[in-house]
């Protein structure tokens, strides 16, 4: 799954005291009905007056405040980020991944947010994946603006997300690109095509940080995004996204350092680098990473 906030560390602007208890509060309270007994209420009391968490709320009345004010602020953020500022998620799913796609689509929906799917080159304008390896990502980000959004989360087919991610997209809206860092270094995993093209040597490329190219966030309204997209095509017509995933036979380098090649992935950790763009934390959990925001289905 994927994409959340810890709910023991709830990040939500605003009113500090309603912040504080919503995640553990709002669905409980919501659900309860006039029927329910009052003894149910477990409320904390700082969810209105900033009080000792041990204590509860009894009476309808402050719980009715409690909630409205809860779901107010809430729906306040969700209109400002989701609706104001257009977002959509952006997948591409053919041949046999054809299909995966949709407990990622079911799992966004779910959350109320945008997501599109395309299943052909045709539909993107992007060269096969045998003619440019994963260039349907690149034309699958464009293809979503081009259609009106102004914030374009790119999420490999296999993911789900597992709660909303209005808070992460305040992030994106911050930094223009959102890529997440991961814990390789770029020489390990770039062949001598990609870096001749950006003009860095292996020696400075074993400084760069690797990224995650899974899950990208692009807020196209950031004067950042379209240099950064503009550098990237740039490098996948040079034919850097083309390249083995390992290095056995050293088709990639004949330094022994490097492992392989990852493709548009490599393409985007040397074009962060010339623009300088900072890497960002992981929004995606792994199995070597501890549960943050998501896994892998």
């Amino acid at each position: 799954a994927i994409f959340s906030l810890p709910l023991d560390q709830p990040e939500i602007p605003g009113d500090s005291n309603i912040a504080r208890a919503i995640p553990r509060t709002i669905i409980r309270i919501s659900e309860a009905t006039a029927t329910t007994p009052k003894s149910a209420y477990q409320v904390p009391s700082d969810f209105v007056n900033g009080k000792n968490l041990d204590n509860t709320i009894t009476t309808k009345s402050t719980i009715a405040v409690a909630v409205n004010k809860a779901v107010q602020f809430i729906y306040n953020k969700c209109e400002t980020l989701n609706h104001m500022v257009k977002t959509v998620f952006v997948t591409y799913s053919d041949g046999r991944y054809a299909g995966k796609e949709e407990p990622l689509v079911k799992s966004i929906q779910s959350h109320g947010y945008d997501v599109l799917v395309f299943k052909s080159y045709e539909e993107i304008g992007s060269p096969s994946h045998q003619e440019s390896p994963y260039a349907f990502k690149y034309y699958s980000i464009l293809e979503a603006h081009r259609r009106g959004y102004q914030i374009v989360i790119w999420c490999d087919s296999c993911l789900t997300m597992l709660r909303t991610v209005f808070p992460w997209i305040e992030s994106i809206q911050d930094v223009g690109v959102y890529l997440q860092r991961d814990i390789w270094p770029c020489g390990m995993w770039a062949n001598d095509r990609a870096l001749e093209h950006f003009k860095v040597s292996r020696d400075n490329a074993m400084d760069i940080p690797n990224i995650y190219a899974c899950v990208m966030g692009f807020d196209f309204r950031h004067p950042v995004t379209d240099k950064f997209l503009t550098r990237w095509k740039e490098s996948m017509d040079a034919g850097c996204f083309k390249g083995n995933w390992t290095n056995i036979a050293k088709t990639e380098s004949q330094d022994p350092r490097c492992r392989g090649h990852r493709h548009d992935q490599t393409c985007a950790e040397l074009v962060a680098h010339e623009l300088n763009i900072p890497l960002q934390p992981l929004v995606l959990n792994t199995y070597m990473y501890s549960p943050k925001y998501g896994t892998p289905s």
